[in-house]
């Protein structure tokens, strides 16, 4: 039995939690024991404590180094026993943890560009700090592994493991049409959502873009989430009547049933999009910006890539299965199976596992 501390900075609901989530649910708890520590009062506690002890610490949530935590964390993970501490982006906890001598692990969720952390004198730092606290690191996309190479990261140190999604649950005929009804989407009308937090680097105002030259060909844009970008986003969409603001949403599954068409317009951070695994579940095909994981999150039979910020380039796509149902079909069709060979998180789980294993064989010598 391999004993694994997850540790995760967050506050809220987010990409970092979900994952977890899933990887708990499908680890094989008679190989891996987990636990989870958290920031006191973290919005994922309740979710996280039926599939495995959760603990908490008086650290500052929402930060992935804070100087003061480091002896917090330190503290917090000497009374859990545990073989390995997975602090995804958690660094003061990986810095604790190994003054402890523990076996870390971290994630990289995110890939953008390093910008000095890639130059010197800060590479020759970097490297150093991960070569230091860190015994292995998971990338979620090749673009985190190539970002964590450009920062100094000893590529023996790094795995590539695709963030896997749960399949989301089918509603029934009549739960859709009441729900397009409630929205306005006409018969034939094309459904295109985005899922995604409202913040520039994620693409909307591309879509919105995209959404002026399409108003009148019957297709509807939807956006679901929220974020610091809001207000902004929405003068923006201002006279662009077939985009649609829907918030934050907790029921994200009965949209997806109802989407034709999921995009992901990122031009920062994305790695392995858990909204595209998602709807790819159940069949819907998706549109992704050349930005950084995303062109591996398709392929040909199961979606469309376009170039980062062309409008242009996302309107033809978008019209382009608008006006051929077919490949619409074939598309769908491509998107479930992609899923269930590349999303699933009892393939994620076995990777995971591997890492661990090896990890705890190499540290027994």
């Amino acid at each position: 039995m391999i004993k694994v501390l997850h540790i995760i900075t967050d506050t809220n609901i987010g990409g970092a939690g979900i994952l977890l989530k899933n990887l708990l649910l499908s680890l094989d708890k008679e190989v891996i024991s987990s636990a989870v520590l958290l920031p006191k009062g973290s919005a994922l506690a309740p979710i996280l404590s039926p599939l495995c002890p959760v603990y908490e610490t008086n650290v500052k949530g929402d930060s992935s180094l804070h100087i003061p935590d480091i002896f917090k964390y330190k503290k917090a993970i000497s009374k859990i026993p545990c073989d390995i501490v997975h602090t995804h982006g958690a660094t003061s906890a990986r810095i604790g943890a190994k003054m402890l001598g523990k076996t870390t692990v971290m994630t990289r969720h995110c890939a953008f560009e390093p910008k000095i952390m890639n130059k010197f004198p800060f590479r020759q730092i970097n490297s150093r700090v991960y070569g230091k606290y860190t015994d292995f690191c998971i990338a979620t996309a090749e673009a985190a592994k190539e970002n964590l190479l450009s920062m100094g990261v000893d590529e023996s140190k790094i795995r590539v493991i695709i963030n896997a999604s749960l399949p989301q649950k089918e509603i029934g005929e009549n739960e859709k049409r009441a729900l397009k009804e409630s929205l306005g989407i006409r018969r034939g009308e094309l459904c295109v959502g985005m899922i995604a937090r409202l913040e520039e680097y994620k693409g909307h105002k591309t879509v919105i873009d995209a959404a002026r030259l399409l108003c009148d060909r019957g297709i509807k844009f939807f956006f679901l989430g929220s974020g610091s970008a809001e207000s902004e986003l929405r003068d923006y969409a201002q006279g662009v009547d077939c985009v649609r603001f829907l918030g934050f949403c907790q029921d994200v599954y009965r949209y997806l049933n109802i989407f034709d068409v999921v995009i992901s317009a990122s031009f920062g951070t994305e790695t392995s999009c858990l909204a595209l695994s998602e709807a790819m579940s159940l069949g819907v095909p998706c549109i992704v910006s050349d930005f950084g994981g995303n062109p591996d999150m398709i392929d040909e039979g199961s979606g469309i890539i376009f170039p980062a910020r062309d409008a242009g380039a996302l309107a033809d796509a978008i019209l382009s299965l608008k006006e051929n149902p077919h490949r619409l079909d074939s598309l769908s069709a491509g998107a479930r199976a992609r899923y269930l060979s590349h999303f699933t998180p009892d393939r994620m789980a076995e990777e995971y596992t591997d890492v661990y294993e090896s990890l705890v064989c190499r540290e027994r010598g």
